[in-house]
């Protein structure tokens, strides 16, 4: 046997992909002849067959796994070995829609082949998409064909019905079937067709209908053809790429009438991420109920039978013609203009690459897609526009190798003249060599009038709106160091004629706009998931790395290309493991940013654009400082809030209150304006709620910025004020959606506070430690209202100490944190450090407000309280009596204060067992409260739920139920279903059932409440685990004494955690459990 040939990896240009084994065995056989295999690089764990088919080299590689994730990477990996790939068949076997095309119905063994038709690129992504307003929508779309292969398949249509014999069949009798492991090649007949009804559903899946008996009469027959056995049908037009396998004829045919689909498969959408391909199906199945195997081997077998006969139709020249044997006179008056090297890391963005080949007018055949003469790249700085650029010029360059393409670098005027300076030179523009011609209109007028090839003008980084489109009054006079140009009006110079079309980079979707004369923005925003796993193994060099490790770094990067190449060198430099970068990465925002600020070398970036990406942001902060300083104050301002959701109702009390005194009063219309600027270069966006969000790592170079130019204090300043002022007090249950909202806000504020940014001093922040404090004081209400007693403790410790050293211990702000803090001892269980702080409060208010001043009564009601708990039932009970007769006789017996006073004293001879005298007074305090504030206030409802509970210690369980119902209903209509007050009368309906002995009633009740409880205040909430402990004592008396000892053992934990292990109401419920624990030991 001769020795195989033996090429370079640059002599193949056309990669062949077939996912299943039995099409890797129909694919060899369509080879003319076949090729010694080549070394591979290091990352590519692909296998392959390489061979050349009339002539054209080409590489055949399989799947690991069939899928679009694997596709994906087998493309990559392809790539990185045969660099010279210009684009792909993806060939096999799909599943069939059997609806009419100009070539009859769609059977089995039929050929499907995509094709570009109405809004479709030739495939879809049918389950790749997102949730819009409850309805799924399907975003993104697919590289087209090649229109090299398009062409092709066009002239093989044609060529087909101008002969007797098919040469497609011809080509599937290359392969023996009479052979033993070829069999399954076999044309299994037309009676093997079982194509069912839609409805027709069968359950024993991958068995012919023949072996299983399916109802003949759910079966539609198969026309009667005599060209079947000697003539393969082939169908053009939308073939539907998913992640599954699709087994349900109904879900097949809504699809296909929505999309209009002739076939289903599995691979294309990952294939057409990285590599443009024509996609060919042999139909195997309908994709329903029936689906099996028997049909594999010949449908795999007329797919690449199909694919081989491409190949006769395409010249040589389109796919392997090396560039010096480019014949000179056509690569004389073809220029390719591009000062960058191919990327060979470049992957990804193929949903962008995709609009820019149908949307550009570059050698665009008739498509799908109405082309425009200009498009624009608009993102972040570093986000990837100019990579994709350059992957388009390049695709544009082996596509359609007769477009000349020029790149304009337009950050300054300067460079954009030189630009056109180099176009002039390269191809000897005439006239260029005289030293007075004004170049820019002379390059221009040649490409518009005189150049007549086609051409593509990449107008990079054009950023700065002004530099092209000034206004009048601002335009300076012409210098005399360029008398022949007008370097304040660039945009008059870019060319505008029909065999012309420009592709616009740029971070200002403003300048952007202008430059493509509104016809085509695209946005380029973070990379997807998969994107950057690929991108991390090419520039990393290794295929192996973990989607779990490469996830978590790309999220800590923004998935930011720039950033993601940055992180690259440092990881390969100092040998580290991929989870120790992202240690390095965590250990601070400050190392974050060191990594961040390192310079590196990559691919598309000019001598004086930065590298990194630092520096590459601060350049666009400083443009739009010099253009709008009010936009830089907002960006400044907004930087020191969490990176999500920021209010806009910020930006307008920033104006209205906070801003320098010069700034105040600012127009809705310069507001309007400067968000404009910041959106336009994509460093905030809005949402529909008018939120505003960041990127994190823009946030945090801002402040980096900020520290450099020492304005860190002023802006934080002007930050901590205005979500101080904003921020509610979190003390009742209307505020707690506002506090929530406002929290990390607050949080975010607090925390850049306290940190000392990037070595810049912190003296300026002082000033604002009453302004901190007071922030303090009502986030720590919030945290006590939620139950968070130990984070309301921490918060409110730190506000008491600021107001005590700022502004005395006998300021009022001072008084009311002390008595939050006391609120909080209490709920803690800590009633010795509560006593001492409250009877503080109440000494100090008795002299500087007076005995009977409603915040010294307010404060006794509170120590009264605290003596209740702590069993010093008659000092309380004397402190209440003074408070209330005070109240009555200050406010009147009526008014909601002496109410209260009268509830609190109430609950004190409650809890000395006098029942009689709590209920009498109670009923006193309800009649008025009805009278005076309603029925349904919720003082009312307070005092009725203490009724309630006096009649239920009095065993008057009727009554404590009906009063408990009315008070659950009112609650729910007043308050909501969830508020707090509505889910503690539901936990006291459910104590009273169980003490009815309706447990199953009382069961369902506790249940319910717990569930909302978890939702709204928290599974660790006290009064979540209160239920808690009600339902197990509840499953106790039901016998389910297992459930019953797990829940308790459950709630014990949780109450240690939260409130600590000697608290009471821990020691309560240990109790509870350790009697059951010795109860089921004497049992044993």
């Amino acid at each position: 046997m001769p020795p195989l040939k033996e090429l370079s990896a640059e002599s193949y240009r056309v990669g062949w992909i077939c996912p299943l084994e039995v099409e890797q065995l129909a694919a060899m056989h369509m080879l003319d002849e076949k090729h010694e295999r080549l070394g591979q690089s290091p990352a590519d764990n692909n296998v392959y067959n390489l061979g050349s088919i009339n002539g054209h080299n080409v590489v055949i590689a399989g799947l690991h796994d069939p899928g679009n994730c694997s596709a994906a990477t087998v493309v990559t990996q392809m790539r990185m070995t045969f660099p010279r790939l210009r684009y792909g068949l993806l060939v096999g076997i799909g599943g069939g829609v059997p609806v009419e095309t100009d070539e009859g119905m769609i059977r089995l063994g039929h050929v499907v082949v995509s094709k570009p038709t109405g809004e479709h690129s030739g495939a879809i992504q049918y389950d790749h998409g997102k949730a819009n307003q409850g309805h799924f929508e399907r975003t993104g779309s697919l590289m087209p064909p090649p229109a090299a292969l398009l062409n092709a398949a066009q002239d093989l249509a044609v060529q087909r019905k101008m002969v007797d014999e098919d040469p497609v069949w011809q080509n599937i009798q290359r392969i023996q079937t009479e052979r033993r492991g070829l069999r399954r090649f076999k044309f299994p007949g037309s009676t093997a067709d079982c194509l069912h009804k839609t409805h027709h559903q069968d359950k024993r899946r991958r068995i012919s209908c023949d072996k299983v008996g399916c109802n003949s009469d759910e079966r539609i027959e198969r026309a009667i053809d005599a060209d079947e056995e000697s003539f393969v049908v082939v169908h053009r037009g939308t073939i539907a790429s998913g992640e599954l396998v699709l087994k349900n004829a109904r879900k097949r045919d809504r699809l296909a009438q929505k999309y209009g689909l002739l076939c289903f498969e599995m691979e294309a959408a990952g294939a057409l991420t990285e590599f443009p391909c024509l996609v060919i199906r042999g139909i195997s199945d309908y994709c329903d109920s029936h689906k099996n195997d028997d049909w594999q081997g010949f449908a795999a077998a007329a797919a690449a039978a199909y694919a081989r006969q491409l190949f006769f139709h395409m010249p040589i020249e389109v796919t392997q013609i090396p560039e010096s044997q480019i014949p000179t006179d056509l690569s004389k008056h073809v220029q390719f203009l591009v000062p960058y090297n191919e990327n060979p890391e470049f992957v990804g963005r193929s949903d962008i690459l995709a609009r820019l080949q149908q949307q550009l007018d570059v050698g665009q055949q008739q498509g799908p897609v109405k082309p425009f003469p200009r498009v624009a790249l608009y993102g972040l700085g570093g986000i990837g526009k100019t990579q994709i650029a350059l992957a388009y010029v390049y695709w544009l360059r082996e596509t359609y190798p007769d477009v000349a393409v020029f790149w304009v670098h337009s950050g300054k005027a300067e460079q954009f003249h030189e630009a056109y300076a180099s176009i002039a030179r390269e191809c000897n523009v005439p006239g260029h060599e005289d030293p007075k011609v004004d170049i820019l209109r002379l390059v221009k007028q040649w490409l518009e009038q005189i150049f007549k090839t086609r051409w593509l003008m990449v107008i990079d980084n054009a950023d700065d709106t002004e530099l092209f489109f000034r206004s009048q009054q601002d335009k300076p006079s012409v210098t005399a160091t360029a008398p022949s140009h007008r370097e304040d009006e660039l945009g008059c110079y870019t060319p505008d004629c029909r065999h012309g079309s420009i592709l616009v980079t740029t971070r200002n979707k403003q300048a952007g706009l202008k430059l493509a004369q509104g016809k085509s923005l695209i946005e380029v925003g973070r990379m997807e998931r998969n994107e950057a796993h690929l991108v991390l193994c090419a520039i990393l060099d290794d295929s192996q790395l973990p989607e779990h490790d490469t996830h978590l770094l790309a999220s800590k990067l923004e998935h930011i290309p720039l950033a993601l190449a940055q992180a690259a060198p440092f990881v390969q430099e100092n040998s580290l493991h991929i989870n120790e970068y992202i240690q390095l990465l965590g250990e601070s925002d400050s190392e974050l940013l060191s990594r961040l600020s390192e310079s590196f070398v990559t691919v598309g970036r000019d001598s004086e654009t930065p590298h990194a990406v630092t520096a590459t942001w601060i350049i666009s902060f400083e443009l739009i400082k010099q253009r709008n300083i009010l936009a830089s104050n907002f960006l400044s301002f907004l930087s020191f809030f969490h990176w999500q959701a920021i209010p806009k109702e910020f930006v307008h009390y920033y104006c209205s209150r906070v801003s320098p005194s010069d700034a105040l009063n600012i127009t809705t219309a310069a507001i309007t304006k400067a968000l404009g600027i910041l959106k336009a270069f994509s460093l905030i966006s809005e949402d529909k709620d008018r939120n505003i969000s960041m990127h994190r790592l823009v946030q945090l170079v801002t402040r980096k910025w900020l520290a450099v130019r020492g304005t860190t204090a002023g802006f934080g300043q002007r930050a901590l004020k205005t979500v101080s002022a904003l921020y509610p007090c979190g003390d009742n249950y209307e505020m707690q959606g506002r506090c929530s909202e406002l929290l990390p806000h607050a949080s975010a504020i607090l925390e850049n506070n306290r940190c000392t940014p990037y070595g810049e001093t912190d003296t300026c922040w002082a000033e604002t430690s009453p302004v901190k404090a007071r922030l303090l004081y009502n986030m720590g209400k919030y945290f006590l209202y939620q139950g968070n007693w130990n984070k309301a403790e921490e918060i409110q410790v730190e506000a008491m100490t600021i107001f005590i050293e700022q502004q005395g211990k006998e300021d009022q702000w001072t008084l009311s944190s002390m008595h939050c803090l006391a609120l909080i001892y209490t709920r803690q269980g800590r009633w010795e450090e509560a006593e001492k702080l409250q009877v503080q409060v109440v000494r100090t208010n008795k002299i500087k407000l007076g005995a009977d001043h409603p915040d010294t009564l307010t404060s006794e009601q509170n120590l009264a309280s605290i003596y209740t708990r702590q069993g010093r039932w008659g000092e309380a009970e004397k402190l209440l009596l003074q408070v209330t007769e005070t109240r009555k006789s200050k406010s009147g017996a009526d008014h909601p204060h002496t109410l209260t006073a009268m509830g609190n004293l109430a609950m004190t001879w409650y809890s000395q067992g006098r029942l009689e005298e709590a209920e009498e007074l109670e009923l006193q305090a309800i009649e008025t409260c009805k009278i005076k504030l309603g029925v349904d206030h919720p003082d009312t409802l307070t005092i009725m739920a203490n009724l309630a509970m006096t009649w239920y210690s009095q065993g008057r369980l009727e009554e404590a139920e009906e009063l408990e119902v009315q008070a659950i209903e009112t609650c729910k209509i007043k308050l909501g279903v969830d508020h707090p007050d509505t889910l503690t009368a539901m936990g006291n309906l459910a104590m009273t059932w169980h003490s009815q002995g309706r447990w199953e009633e009382a069961e369902e009740l506790e249940v319910q409440a717990i569930e909302t409880c978890k939702i709204k205040l928290g599974v660790d909430h006290p009064d979540t685990l209160t239920i808690m402990a009600n339902l197990a004592m509840t499953w106790k008396d039901q016998g389910r004494d297992n459930d019953a000892m797990a829940l308790l053992q459950k709630c014990v934990e949780a109450l240690r955690r939260v409130l600590g292990t000697n608290h009471p109401e821990t020691l309560d419920v240990l109790s509870i459990l350790n009697d059951w624990n010795n109860g089921r030991s004497e049992d044993v």
